[in-house]
């Protein structure tokens, strides 16, 4: 009975396989057509209008100033609570927007110039020959797309139709700005290039969310760092440079927090010493 219930089974895929081919086999060149649409589609997204993305990593170590170097293993264990506070605490500090602020200001990130082509927009972190600085960054009025060329034989800077002269301070239309080599071009430009400015506080919030902060685990003190960008070399010094602000900031906190105490040991050294001259005359009173 189950060999025969088996046989059946079989026949009615049999069959059922038929019907489908019987059914569609007639229409193969449409779906040949639609396969190679879909792959030419594919083919067009990724070598036309797809920017490639590069990411960077860093790691720190938190170091737990509340433990002594010789702690034992057995003793790291019953302060996990302790070290993941650390670790959490460490890890709002690096995401925190006045570290990105200093990462902007430094970077000069509120400048942005594009390749840009009828399919899409490129950074041109490293294809650019020129890169653009602001005297007054906190006062940008955003502005985006501003065609910019750079003449090599006069070594001027061409900005909407009007010429600019390189490593000097120049009026324009859209604030006091200054035109300087690129250290980081490696290879020169295939499109068109555009300026975009914008304000500090908007790129260092959009930086903010773009910068990926976790844990090694949980139990670990080592905090891992990534970002994903259209330039590697960029991602690389945004990395760098949160790291440098971040170890500076720790820097200033602790010695404010040094000056603090030596405060407070300072007026309690005073106050201890005024009590003490008046038990001494006191003494010699009696």
């Amino acid at each position: 009975m189950q060999v025969s219930n088996n046989k059946s089974a079989n026949n009615s895929e049999s069959n059922l396989l038929s019907k489908i081919l019987f059914r569609y086999l007639p229409y193969w060149p449409l779906f040949l057509a639609l396969m190679l649409i879909c792959c030419g589609a594919a083919y067009f997204y990724l070598n036309h209008y797809r920017v490639p993305q590069y990411e960077a990593r860093a790691s720190i170590l938190i170091k737990d100033e509340n433990k002594g170097v010789d702690d034992s293993r057995a003793l790291e264990s019953f302060n996990i609570l302790s070290t993941k506070k650390i670790v959490e605490n460490e890890t709002e500090v690096l995401q925190s927007r006045s570290l990105f602020d200093t990462v902007v200001h430094k970077l000069g990130l509120y400048t942005q110039i594009y390749e840009k082509d009828r399919f899409k927009t490129q950074l041109a972190y490293e294809t650019s020959p020129i890169v653009v600085d602001v005297k007054k960054p906190n006062e940008i009025n955003e502005v985006y797309d501003l065609p910019i060329a750079y003449n090599a034989a006069s070594k001027q800077v061409i900005l909407v139709d009007k010429p600019y002269p390189l490593n000097s301070w120049v009026q324009t239309p859209y604030g006091e700005l200054k035109f300087i080599s690129n250290q980081y071009q490696t290879t020169t430009h295939n499109d068109p290039l555009f300026l975009s400015l914008m304000h500090p506080k908007s790129v260092a919030g959009s930086l903010a969310g773009q910068v990926v902060v976790f844990p090694s685990n949980k139990l670990s003190t080592v905090i891992h760092i990534s970002l994903r960008d259209q330039s590697p070399k960029r991602s690389e010094n945004i990395l760098t440079e949160l790291l440098n602000a971040y170890n500076q900031s720790s820097l200033e906190a602790k010695n404010v927090m040094a000056a603090n105490t030596l405060a407070f040991i300072e007026g309690r050294l005073d106050t201890m010493a005024k009590e003490l001259s008046k038990i001494e005359k006191n003494i010699q009173q009696y």
